[in-house]
Order: C-alpha cells, then sequence, then structure tokens
C-alpha cells in the first residue's frame, strides 16, 4: 500500500483550500479532482496520487516522503488506539505542511534572488559614439573616393568591410614616409591614428549612425617599413587606441600588424576594417 493510500486522512477530499504569505510570495494549496496542485505566484506543479511527490528540483521531495514515511510507522503502532491514531494523523498534517512551507519558501526566494540582483547590479550604458567624437574634439572629414576600381565599404548582412585607407589629411594630401627611414614610431602612430578617422567617415557614410556599430571585429595594419623596422606593432596602436576611445569595449578587436615594403603614394601606414552593426 502506497503512501497516500496509508495517509488518506491527509490527502483526503476534505483537505480544503488554504493560503500563506511569506517573503512576499503567496502558496496555495488546492485539493482538486484526485491530485493536489501546490502554487508558488505563476508556478503550478502537480502532486499525483499514488506517485512521490514532484516538486521544484530546489525543494527536496525526498524530505517530503520521509516525513510521511516516518509518520506511517508511527500510525502502525497506534492502530488499535484511536485516540492516538487521530493525534498521529493530526502530526502527519502538521509535519508534511511544515516540510513544504520550508520548500515553498525556500523556493520563493530563489525565484526572487535573480530580480534583487538585477537591481543591485544594473547592466552598464553603452557609450554613445557620436558624443564621444565630439568629447574628443573630432570631427569627421568626408570620405575619400576610391583612387582605383574599387568601392571604400561593402555591406553584407550585419557585417560592413571596409577598404584599405591612409592617412589623409584635411587638405586632401596624406601623409608621406617610411618607417625606420624617414618617419618616427610617434608620426607613424598618429598617421595610424588620422587613418582611423578617415575610416569611421567611411563607416558613418555606410551605415548612417556610429551608434548603431556593435563591434570592431577585425583590424590589419599595413606599415610601410624598412626591413630592419619591427615596430609594427606601436604603430598601429594609434589606430586600435582610437577605436577604444570612440567605442569602449565594443571598439576591442582581432588585429594584424604587418610589414609592408611599400604602399601606395607612400604613404605610412595602411588600415582595412570589419564591424559588425546592428540590423537595418
Amino acid at each position: 500500500m502506497d503512501i497516500f493510500e496509508r495517509n488518506r486522512a491527509l490527502f483526503g477530499v476534505r483537505w480544503q483550500s488554504a493560503g500563506l504569505r511569506s517573503h512576499g510570495a503567496t502558496a496555495l494549496w488546492l485539493r482538486t479532482a484526485g491530485e493536489v496542485r501546490v502554487g508558488v505566484s505563476c508556478l503550478a506543479v502537480p502532486i499525483q496520487s499514488g506517485v512521490a511527490l514532484r516538486l521544484p528540483s530546489h525543494c527536496k521531495p525526498g524530505y517530503l516522503n520521509r516525513t510521511l514515511q516516518e509518520s506511517c510507522l508511527r500510525e502502525s503502532k497506534m492502530d488499535n488506539d484511536p485516540h492516538s491514531l487521530e493525534t498521529s494523523i493530526h502530526n502527519r498534517k502538521a509535519d508534511f505542511m511544515k516540510a513544504l512551507l520550508t520548500c515553498i519558501i525556500g523556493f520563493s526566494l530563489l525565484l526572487q534572488a535573480p530580480h534583487f540582483r538585477a537591481q543591485q547590479a544594473p547592466a552598464a550604458k553603452r557609450p554613445d559614439a557620436e558624443a564621444r567624437l565630439k568629447q574628443l574634439g573630432i570631427k569627421l572629414p568626408t570620405p575619400a573616393k576610391p583612387i582605383a576600381n574599387y568601392v571604400g565599404s561593402v555591406r553584407t548582412g550585419n557585417l560592413v568591410f571596409l577598404a584599405g585607407a591612409g592617412p589623409r589629411k584635411e587638405d586632401g594630401t596624406y601623409m608621406a614616409g617610411r618607417l625606420g627611414q624617414d618617419v618616427s614610431i610617434e608620426q607613424g602612430y598618429q598617421a595610424a591614428r588620422l587613418t582611423g578617422i578617415n575610416q569611421l567617415a567611411a563607416l558613418k557614410a555606410e551605415v548612417g549612425d556610429l551608434n548603431k556599430v556593435k563591434r570592431i571585429v577585425k583590424v590589419l595594419g599595413m606599415v610601410n617599413s624598412t626591413p630592419a623596422f619591427t615596430e609594427q606593432p606601436k604603430v598601429v596602436n594609434g589606430f586600435s587606441d582610437l577605436m577604444v576611445e570612440v567605442f569602449g569595449d565594443r571598439g576591442k578587436h582581432a588585429r594584424s600588424a604587418v610589414g609592408m615594403a611599400a604602399l601606395p603614394m607612400n604613404i605610412p601606414v595602411e588600415v582595412e576594417m570589419v564591424v559588425e552593426v546592428e540590423g537595418k
């Protein structure tokens, strides 16, 4: 004979609806059509007659079952004593309700914990790239026209591929020179930063608003340098640092910085990049 049969007085149809409010959560027990439903807020957990208690994984149904089993053992010793049997039934109800309340209160606290954590640690606001440019005193130029048979940018899905660009100045001319020969590392750094400004102008022309940028994905920096020059990463940092200044963590990217024997128009730096943007 299973536990539910042995405890018919506990699970019988006379068990009435009851409510409990604790720690901001409302618990409800309702006996209908041969099953017991336990509700915590919008959660309903069915307990089918004749099977083990099925409660959320946060509760311990084994504890509830052991409580009922121990009650059944006490009942078997009191079968011939009606008064003791009535007391046993009352004790079983108290034991079961105590165990059930423990699970419900614990589970309700677990449900509320993520909400409390979310309130205590609000998500960081994404930096405004357009406002950041103004703070840095950067005015984006009109994007340069391609100098050969190609386009400045191509968008496919949520990725924008920007063609290589160089350090074009406001007057339309380009910085020139070779690292390790007539351009210092600091000058190369500034050339790479200017190249970054030109790429941001091309990117904005493609997407309309730099706040649509989700991530600077990949950067390829090419440095016009002598065979003995090996500080290409320091030069391309001028581009990478600008991306982080403008976009924050979204500006952090994968990168290659390589030396070139020569670049078009003898520019010291050329950079191309891939950017992930929000959908249209």
